[in-house]
């Protein structure tokens, strides 16, 4: 669908044929990506330390935002991250 959001929370990027579909979805329709997770966007990178860099064609689908607040925190109160992810449903 052109123009479709997409927010992950707490995936690990470790399955090649859903990191596909997010890929394929980027290039064909713009889809965008919403990460929630302690790692931030580096959870994308499946290979964190590597002394010869790979760089993923998951890490160049375009980020609309990131929270590395937990889920637990964004609700308990963190009213930037719950922001962050209001502004995610509301568009």
């Amino acid at each position: 669908m052109p123009g479709a959001r997409l927010m992950t929370i707490g995936y690990g990027f470790a399955d090649p044929h859903i990191n596909q579909a997010i890929v394929d979805g980027s290039k064909a329709g713009g889809l965008k990506m919403f990460v929630v997770d302690p790692r931030g966007r580096g959870a994308l990178d499946r290979n964190p330390g590597a002394q010869i860099p790979v760089r993923e064609p998951i890490m160049d689908v375009p980020s609309i935002g990131t929270s590395t607040r937990t889920l637990a925190q964004t609700f308990a109160g963190d009213g930037l991250s719950l922001g962050m992810l209001e502004r995610f449903f509301v568009k």
